[in-house]
């Protein structure tokens, strides 16, 4: 696609006699995606015309042979608006004019890139979904990311916390606390050394205000293993309500009251420094509600029970709480440990349970070479939590522990 200023063509035009076409003359500057706004005549870039070959899709004389009645009748002229603080900023980038700002020592298109970025990711403070945006008001996104970014790593930092504090949680994925940005800088830019400084900061954010685990991921990397507790992830570790754990918590000093923190979600702790209270305070569960905290049915954890995968704590007739939470979350954290994250079910993916079925074993089977380690491909879906996340790659799965099919007649044949 081709961008410009109709105006600035009217205007060349203008200055000859004859046909206007052979006086217009396109600007280099609007090949740059980032650039927006004509700041001579405060119009908006507008689509001149497109073409899917370089060669012909560049030879601006014919183009402009066929569009100069269009243009000069004002058939591309649009509203005018103001520049923007970004606007200013990156054409004085591209005539060179570089000041000493923050953004200055980071390459022009890193920095502009990601403007948009977290400007997307910003439209969540104003209740805006990305998709209402079109690309007329991409402007106003570099605008909003400019406007943090330009103060620097700390702002950038502030404004993920304030995003953290919109409705949602960690159980919700990166993705939805800060979509776009987390996407792009986690796949389409990760192999970019030029983007390392602002993936650094959205790492570190996350590593110091998430509670992360086995099965999670940050920016693409694997966590193996938990750093930071939530009230939330220790009440499923200890199987104790959130409410009275956040007081338990509270009086040992390791998280501020209910009433002055943080939501249970996002109040996080170290995990090594209080693993000794929690210890001490876990609470024994019936089976239903062992069932609940790993996210299994009561199918899945029935088929587990059976094929040993999980054993209770204690063995009784006469109690039901026999399940230990503590055991739960290391069955997960042991599945967990290196999986992939995927946020749809495709390309062989299959949950584990539904993958034993198709192979007519128990899920157990499976979960012993997972342990193993001759079954390696596993996943985290995104959507779900504890057993309901766990995925395996059905192929790598029938290649390991498939049987030979039975000496009977095919369907067909039959």
């Amino acid at each position: 696609q081709m961008r410009g200023c109709p105006l600035c063509l009217k205007a060349d035009a203008s200055k000859v006699r004859g046909r206007p076409h052979l006086a217009m003359a396109m600007r280099g500057h609007w090949l740059v995606p980032h650039v927006t706004l004509c700041l001579e005549h405060e119009h908006p870039l507008v689509p001149l015309w497109q073409d899917p070959t370089p060669y012909t899709r560049f030879d601006s004389a014919v183009h402009l042979s066929n569009l100069a009645k269009r243009i000069m009748a004002g058939a591309f002229d649009k509203d005018l608006r103001d520049p923007t603080d970004f606007d200013l900023w990156l054409d004085a980038r591209l005539s060179e004019n570089v000041s000493d700002g923050w953004l200055d020592s980071h390459p022009l298109h890193t920095a502009a890139t990601f403007c948009y970025l977290l400007g997307t990711a910003l439209l969540r403070l104003e209740c805006v979904m990305q998709s209402w945006v079109g690309n007329a008001d991409r402007w106003a996104l570099y605008q909003m990311g400019f406007d943090v970014a330009r103060h620097g790593a700390d702002a950038i930092r502030q404004s993920l916390h304030r995003l953290q504090n919109l409705p949602g949680g960690p159980q919700d994925g990166p993705k939805k606390i800060f979509p776009y940005l987390y996407d792009r800088l986690s796949h389409d830019y990760q192999d970019d050394p030029s983007f390392e400084p602002f993936r650094e900061i959205l790492r570190d954010h996350m590593m110091e205000t998430w509670p992360l685990g086995p099965g999670d991921e940050v920016l693409g990397q694997p966590v193996m293993e938990r750093r930071l507790h939530s009230v939330r992830t220790a009440s499923q570790a200890t199987g104790i309500d959130q409410r009275r754990l956040r007081k338990m918590l509270a009086a040992a000093g390791l998280v501020p009251e209910a009433e002055t923190g943080l939501p249970d979600s996002w109040e996080v702790f170290e995990a090594a420094e209080a693993q000794g209270i929690l210890n001490g305070l876990i609470n024994l569960v019936p089976a239903k509600t062992f069932a609940v905290l790993i996210g299994a049915s009561r199918s899945q954890f029935d088929l587990l029970v059976r094929d040993g995968a999980l054993v209770p704590a204690l063995e009784s007739d006469d109690v039901k709480a026999v399940w230990s939470p503590a055991d739960g979350v290391r069955f997960l954290d042991g599945l967990l440990a290196g999986a992939v994250q995927i946020s749809a079910a495709q390309h062989g993916w299959e949950h584990l349970s539904k993958s034993a079925q198709r192979l007519k074993i128990g899920p157990g089977e499976i979960i012993k070479a997972i342990r193993s380690g001759r079954i390696t491909r596993i996943a985290k879906h995104a959507d779900h939590e504890g057993y309901a996340a766990i995925y395996v790659d059905h192929a790598e799965v029938a290649g390991v522990l498939g049987v030979e099919p039975p000496k009977a007649q095919s369907i067909e044949l039959f």
